[in-house]
């Protein structure tokens, strides 16, 4: 079939959508990330002044005089709307720096460069961070046993949304808050408790990929291999606590979670 010129747009930027395509099938994005989506095609994300002010009005920068900056922001604004997950606020599952700016066609630093001024700029933030303060320089940066980063967790802000102005922004904000809902009532987790799966999915998929000759260090195996039960849930329990999940969580979400993890390594629930 012959795409319109939005569809052919919104498969650059969303693999599912380009299978889709490729596959014979009409691609498409979510009715609240498809509004946004279009607003920022048509004038940018750099229309609301009041938002973009913030990163003159509280941090002194002014970066946007440049054309090419504007639009490579859009273009990274584009990526984001077009992989967000709706239940958890994040587009982190879904591609890595590297994977956004071979994407849309910049280089790494410059994708690096640019959350950190949506962090600033408060449109998105670092799930996790021990900072008070997520816009400081590294915020919710987490490193390996051997200091290198692992792949941040970004929270897309309601203020991201109202990029695209209120109207669409608020198809936007209200498709997340009907997709919490709905995730919560299915699974009775919250959205932290959905981030933290989310964060540690990816971090110990880079973790395997960094030791895969190594194939005793995954984590997974680790636990599997356990002597018994009580000995997995400390395994499970410490590496909870080093990332500081002992605080983010109740006691009734740090045992859901534990189970989860125990379950997932070949444990009964």
């Amino acid at each position: 079939m012959e795409l319109t010129p939005y569809q052919q747009e919104i498969t650059k930027y969303n693999k599912a959508a380009a299978k889709k395509a490729a596959d014979g099938g009409s691609p498409y994005l979510h009715k609240g990330k498809a509004d946004v989506f279009r607003y920022f095609s048509k004038n940018g994300a750099l229309t609301q002044a009041s938002i973009i002010n913030r990163l003159r009005k509280y941090h002194g920068i002014d970066t946007f005089k440049k054309q090419n900056r504007r639009n490579n922001f859009t273009e990274v604004c584009k990526w984001i709307v077009a992989n967000v997950c709706l239940e958890t606020r994040t587009f982190s599952s879904n591609g890595t720096q590297g994977q956004i700016a071979k994407s849309i066609g910049v280089n790494q630093a410059t994708v690096s460069r640019l959350l950190k001024l949506m962090i600033k700029m408060g449109v998105i933030r670092p799930a996790f961070t021990d900072s008070e303060n997520p816009s400081v320089q590294n915020a919710g940066v987490v490193g390996d046993k051997d200091g290198i980063p692992l792949n941040n967790i970004y929270v897309v802000q309601d203020d991201f949304c109202l990029l695209a102005g209120l109207t669409a922004g608020t198809k936007l904000i209200n498709a997340f808050q009907t997709a919490d809902e709905k995730a919560q009532a299915k699974t009775g987790w919250t959205l932290k408790e959905r981030l933290i799966t989310v964060r540690n999915t990816l971090w110990e998929g880079t973790i395997e990929r960094r030791i895969k000759q190594i194939t005793e260090g995954c984590f997974k195996k680790v636990v599997a291999n356990a002597s018994d039960r009580s000995r997995a849930v400390q395994i499970i329990m410490k590496r909870m606590i080093d990332r500081g999940e002992d605080r983010e969580l109740t006691d009734s979400q740090f045992d859901r979670i534990v189970n989860y993890r125990l379950k997932s390594c070949g444990f009964s629930a």
